[in-house]
């Protein structure tokens, strides 16, 4: 299994780590064990290019989404999805952003 992401998650993924360090819910020794173990993952593909920019806008667009974000991992699983012949599984922690494309899921 191969994990894509767009080429920004990586920030992504420690910006959350340091809210809730900032927040208290996690103390600093934890992130920093979370941070090492995402940094660590062997699966990870991070990519970028104008397709993916140019996706996102579109689906943004079409969803009617706040960011460009979001749309990029809608626009990253698209790709992949369409580079490998075969549906990508789209996963999120967002219920905002689960809840506002669920219907049109199968299109990504």
């Amino acid at each position: 299994m191969t994990v894509v992401l767009p080429d920004f998650a990586w920030a992504e993924v420690g910006t959350v780590l340091r809210n809730k360090v900032a927040r208290k819910l996690i103390s600093s020794e934890q992130a920093e064990i979370a941070w090492e173990t995402f940094n660590s993952f062997g699966v990870l593909t991070f990519i970028n290019d104008v397709v993916v920019m140019r996706a996102a806008w579109r689906i943004a667009d079409k969803e009617k989404l706040p960011t460009l974000y979001d749309a990029a991992y809608l626009a990253v699983a698209e790709i992949i999805s369409r580079q490998n012949g075969e549906d990508c599984e789209f996963w999120t922690a967002d219920k905002r952003l689960a809840n506002s494309v669920e219907k049109s899921t199968s299109d990504y």
